[in-house]
């Protein structure tokens, strides 16, 4: 077994513990590292989104890490060539790959190639 379970709230803690019969002490809670009360679409800035070349109709994706390899870097940009390549979406959904915008913060030695 493990130590512990490492879980984003409370009421995924009880969940486990109901369903699946783990200990509660066997459960420990690690917050996601973003507020969600504080940064969600209702605090849209409209100039910052301009700044990216994004309005409202765009959809914009933020990727804020260390760009080194252990970080998923190469994951994030496959993700995105495999999106921008797949038929289904592009067929159901014509246009909509021009509404993402991609934006990329942070430094380190994988900031050129990305």
């Amino acid at each position: 077994g493990c130590d512990v379970v490492a879980v984003p709230n409370s009421a995924i803690a009880d969940k486990l513990v109901l369903k699946m019969g783990i200990p509660r002490a066997k459960i420990g809670l690690f917050p996601r590292g973003v507020n969600a009360t504080q940064y969600n679409p209702g605090k849209r800035s409209k100039s910052l989104r301009a700044k990216f070349g994004a309005d409202d109709s765009n959809v914009v994706v933020l990727w804020a890490a260390r760009l080194v390899p252990e970080k998923g870097a190469d994951l994030f940009a496959d993700a995105f060539v495999a999106l921008f390549n797949n038929k289904t979406l592009l067929e159901h959904y014509p246009g909509v790959i021009d509404r993402i915008r991609i934006v990329v913060v942070g430094s380190g030695p994988l900031r050129g190639p990305m």
